[in-house]
Protein backbone atom coordinates (compact mmCIF):
# COMPACT_ATOMS: atom_id res chain seq x y z
CA UNK A 1 0.00 0.00 0.00
CA UNK A 2 1.44 3.29 -1.25
CA UNK A 3 1.82 6.34 1.25
CA UNK A 4 -0.65 8.27 -0.85
CA UNK A 5 -3.33 5.64 -0.17
CA UNK A 6 -2.70 4.79 3.23
CA UNK A 7 -3.37 9.14 3.56
CA UNK A 8 -6.83 8.99 1.49
CA UNK A 9 -7.92 6.41 3.67
CA UNK A 10 -7.12 8.08 6.78
CA UNK A 11 -8.98 11.42 5.27
CA UNK A 12 -11.62 8.81 4.52
CA UNK A 13 -12.09 7.75 8.24
CA UNK A 14 -11.58 11.36 9.53
CA UNK A 15 -14.38 11.82 7.35
CA UNK A 16 -16.52 9.05 8.43
CA UNK A 17 -15.92 9.71 12.10
CA UNK A 18 -17.14 13.08 11.83
CA UNK A 19 -20.13 12.85 9.23
CA UNK A 20 -20.75 10.11 12.36
CA UNK A 21 -20.72 12.53 15.57
CA UNK A 22 -22.78 15.33 13.49
CA UNK A 23 -25.27 13.28 12.65
CA UNK A 24 -25.80 11.48 16.12
CA UNK A 25 -25.74 15.11 17.25
CA UNK A 26 -28.73 16.35 14.58
CA UNK A 27 -30.29 13.17 16.33
CA UNK A 28 -30.36 13.63 19.73
CA UNK A 29 -31.44 17.53 18.94
CA UNK A 30 -34.35 16.01 17.11
CA UNK A 31 -34.94 13.59 20.27
CA UNK A 32 -34.99 16.28 22.53
CA UNK A 33 -37.18 18.43 20.38
CA UNK A 34 -39.62 15.00 20.13
CA UNK A 35 -39.69 14.01 23.76
CA UNK A 36 -42.03 16.68 24.50
CA UNK A 37 -41.87 15.63 28.60
CA UNK A 38 -38.39 14.46 28.76
CA UNK A 39 -38.83 10.88 30.06
CA UNK A 40 -36.98 9.60 27.79
CA UNK A 41 -39.37 7.91 25.52
CA UNK A 42 -40.94 9.50 22.66
CA UNK A 43 -44.51 8.27 22.48
CA UNK A 44 -47.29 8.29 19.16
CA UNK A 45 -48.79 11.30 20.78
CA UNK A 46 -45.18 13.11 21.23
CA UNK A 47 -44.19 12.21 17.94
CA UNK A 48 -47.47 13.39 16.24
CA UNK A 49 -47.26 16.67 17.42
CA UNK A 50 -44.25 16.96 16.66
CA UNK A 51 -44.90 16.43 12.93
CA UNK A 52 -47.63 18.55 12.99
CA UNK A 53 -45.50 21.31 14.13
CA UNK A 54 -43.25 20.80 11.73
CA UNK A 55 -45.46 20.02 8.86
CA UNK A 56 -47.00 23.62 10.20
CA UNK A 57 -43.78 25.10 10.08
CA UNK A 58 -43.37 24.67 6.32
CA UNK A 59 -46.44 25.28 5.37
CA UNK A 60 -45.94 28.62 4.38
CA UNK A 61 -49.44 29.82 2.90
CA UNK A 62 -51.46 27.61 5.72
CA UNK A 63 -53.64 25.57 3.66
CA UNK A 64 -52.81 22.14 5.01
CA UNK A 65 -50.81 20.84 2.15
CA UNK A 66 -47.26 21.32 1.35
CA UNK A 67 -45.73 21.85 -2.30
CA UNK A 68 -42.53 20.77 -2.95
CA UNK A 69 -41.13 24.16 -2.90
CA UNK A 70 -42.75 24.69 0.36
CA UNK A 71 -41.15 21.35 1.77
CA UNK A 72 -37.71 22.26 0.27
CA UNK A 73 -37.81 26.05 1.90
CA UNK A 74 -39.12 24.66 4.99
CA UNK A 75 -35.92 21.90 5.39
CA UNK A 76 -33.60 23.98 4.38
CA UNK A 77 -35.50 27.14 7.03
CA UNK A 78 -35.23 24.17 9.76
CA UNK A 79 -31.52 22.50 8.90
CA UNK A 80 -30.96 26.65 9.68
CA UNK A 81 -32.04 26.25 12.95
CA UNK A 82 -30.99 23.55 13.75
CA UNK A 83 -27.19 24.83 13.29
CA UNK A 84 -27.73 27.88 15.11
CA UNK A 85 -29.01 25.82 17.80
CA UNK A 86 -25.59 23.98 17.40
CA UNK A 87 -23.88 26.73 17.31
CA UNK A 88 -25.44 28.19 20.52
CA UNK A 89 -24.76 24.87 22.51
CA UNK A 90 -20.95 25.02 21.81
CA UNK A 91 -20.48 28.78 22.51
CA UNK A 92 -22.87 27.87 25.67
CA UNK A 93 -20.06 25.37 26.57
CA UNK A 94 -17.12 26.89 25.73
CA UNK A 95 -17.76 29.65 27.94
CA UNK A 96 -18.78 27.43 31.33
CA UNK A 97 -15.20 25.68 30.29
CA UNK A 98 -13.72 29.16 29.84
CA UNK A 99 -15.60 30.02 33.39
CA UNK A 100 -14.21 27.34 35.22
CA UNK A 101 -10.99 27.30 33.94
CA UNK A 102 -10.39 31.23 35.45
CA UNK A 103 -12.19 30.51 38.33
CA UNK A 104 -9.55 27.28 38.92
CA UNK A 105 -6.64 30.35 38.51
CA UNK A 106 -8.65 32.30 40.40
CA UNK A 107 -8.65 29.89 43.40
CA UNK A 108 -4.81 29.14 42.38
CA UNK A 109 -4.13 32.68 42.70
CA UNK A 110 -5.46 32.74 46.28
CA UNK A 111 -4.15 30.01 47.62
CA UNK A 112 -0.92 31.06 46.42
CA UNK A 113 -1.13 34.46 48.30
CA UNK A 114 -2.50 32.63 51.80
CA UNK A 115 0.97 30.58 51.45
CA UNK A 116 3.11 33.54 50.54
CA UNK A 117 4.50 32.29 47.28
CA UNK A 118 2.22 34.96 45.21
CA UNK A 119 5.33 35.88 43.12
CA UNK A 120 5.36 32.07 41.62
CA UNK A 121 2.82 31.68 39.60
CA UNK A 122 0.46 28.63 39.22
CA UNK A 123 0.93 25.47 37.09
CA UNK A 124 -0.40 25.47 34.09
CA UNK A 125 -1.37 22.29 31.98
Amino acid sequence: MTIRMVRSLAVGAVLVVGIAASSAFAQSMVWNEMDANHDGVVTVEEHAANAKALFDKMDANHDGKLTKAEMTDGQKSLNAERKQKRATMKADADAKKAAAAAKKAAAATQKAAATGSASRPPPTK
